[in-house]
């Protein structure tokens, strides 16, 4: 037999454009999912029975009703806002009032809708016990929330309980009676024994619980776990006295890491012993994963503590080496040429510097440990390139830095003057080199600054007065003071 589609109406107010779109694409979505949506855009045109009874009857019809809170649809469903305002004859203007949620509130579910987590105090109050869903493009949790919706609507947003067991003979609890201190001395009141029926019935409830259940097992004593733990605690101290006398040997194998892993296990495993099993300490951590229920005793706590402080608080005695990634400001995958400058680094007050490698890199080796995390200055000199942010320090953390450059800029200035004898200087005359324009001043001065991505070792420059005649130049970025004449026009 086949599941029918639950049906749902979607009541919102036309706040703008992209609100009544978000709406649309909602309705659309919903359909996808199975869900029988209806809103006012699917209507081919004012309905024959005109909106406000369209409305009507869908919420007849609905067996959900989807409200997208805004704060225009607050207002209008509080009576705050005109209802002929904004869409005249548009269903919008009917509001759902109070006493049509009351109405309804016993055939169909009203269900907040948020597009936005500030719209939370938007929610009609009738409806601020209901649970809302939050449907935000914008946010990570979204899409769980979406899903909440659609198991809502299908009659699934519950948990299926397991099957009912059968009833369990449960025996009463039993209890002294009070006595008394003077009663005790005098002895003048025994303490009362169950009737015999009562100590059988408690007999056979206790054979029951234990037939067929084997004897607990023999937990080992302190001894046994101080045995182990110090056969542990040997092995690592046997690890660490290898480490010491061939330090230099494993360096070059590039086993260091690998035996002081092995260290950090056998001394993490010795703790745990000593811990939980001579000492008898306990702890324990419940919680809930992805995949099922996780359940840590203290002594796996213990031993992951030592091994893990043993890697992330104990800094790293070896020196260490930072690979510079030197590439065009927003261009991360655009790398600077070969031999194209060098790469600074201002470090413990000495100043290193490395020539820029194939593929746009630079290699700073040897780095002393002490340096680890540190942040230092860097920046590039080169003819071609500067850097972006040259004030920017940087951390020495991880195995890489991204260091951004860009072309560097030209200037031309100079001044503009008549061709005649006098050379009188020739104000508001347009300059235009390479789609870049300036304007002469008083003086007949200007400059021009050309971005790194236009300059050209030689560029030709245009200009133009009233009264002078059109003249061109082939002038040198970053050259001297250039002087530029002009011929009056006859």
């Amino acid at each position: 037999m086949a599941l029918s589609a639950p049906k749902v109406f979607i009541s919102y107010s036309h706040d703008s454009t992209e609100h009544t779109e978000a709406v649309l694409s909602l309705a659309q979505r919903l359909r996808q999912d199975g869900i029988d949506a209806w809103i006012d855009q699917y209507e081919n045109g004012t309905p024959e029975e005109g909106w406000p009874r369209w409305m009507l009857n869908r919420l007849d019809w609905a067996e959900t009703v989807l409200l997208v809170c805004t704060e225009t649809y607050y207002r209008r469903f509080r009576g705050y806002d005109d209802p002929d305002r904004g869409k005249g004859a548009d269903w919008e203007g009917q509001l759902i009032t109070l006493d049509l949620y009351d109405a309804k509130s016993r055939k169909v579910n009203f269900v907040p809708i948020l597009f936005a987590d500030r719209c939370k105090e938007f929610i009609p109050e009738p409806l601020r016990g209901v649970t809302h869903y939050l449907l935000d493009l914008g946010d990570n949790h979204s899409a769980t929330e979406y899903s909440m919706l659609i198991a809502f609507l299908h009659g699934k947003a519950g948990v299926a309980p397991s099957p009912l067991g059968l009833p369990q003979d449960v025996a009463n609890r039993q209890a002294q009676p009070m006595v008394f201190a003077e009663e005790k001395t005098i002895g003048s009141r025994q303490q009362p024994t169950p009737p015999p029926r009562y100590q059988k019935a408690a007999g056979r409830r206790r054979d029951q619980r234990t037939a067929g259940k084997p004897p607990p097992p023999h937990s080992p004593g302190p001894l046994f776990y101080a045995v182990v733990a110090l056969v542990a605690f040997l092995f690592g101290f046997a690890i660490l006295g290898m480490m010491v006398w061939n330090a230099q040997l494993l360096v070059s194998l590039g086993l260091t890491g690998n035996l002081y892993y092995v260290l950090l296990l056998a001394l993490g495993l010795s703790a745990a012993i000593v811990l939980f099993g001579v000492l008898q300490s306990r702890a324990i951590y419940r919680g809930n994963t992805g995949w099922g229920r996780l359940e840590l005793g203290g002594a796996i706590v213990g031993c992951a503590m030592v091994v893990a402080g043993g890697f992330y608080l104990v800094p790293n005695p070896l020196p260490f080496a930072i690979t510079v990634f030197v590439h065009e400001e927003d261009e991360t995958n655009k790398l600077v040429p070969k031999d194209s400058g060098e790469v600074v680094m201002e470090l413990g007050g000495k100043v290193e510097r490395q020539q820029i490698g194939p593929e746009g890199t630079v290699d700073f080796k040897d780095i002393a440990p002490s340096h680890r995390g540190e942040a230092v200055a860097l920046w590039f000199e080169s003819n071609q390139f500067e850097s972006v942010h040259p004030e920017q320090k940087y951390a020495l953390k991880g195995d890489t830095i991204q260091l951004a450059v860009r072309k560097k800029t030209g200037k031309i200035s100079g001044r503009v003057q008549e061709a005649e004898d006098d050379g009188a200087p020739v104000p508001n005359a347009k300059l235009y080199l390479d789609g870049l324009s300036g304007t002469t001043d008083s003086g007949g001065h200007f400059e021009l600054v050309i971005p790194g991505d236009r300059l050209k070792p030689q560029m030709e420059i245009e200009i133009t007065a009233d009264g002078y005649e059109l003249a061109r130049y082939a002038v040198v970025p970053n050259s001297e003071h250039v002087v530029l004449h002009l011929k009056k026009a006859h």
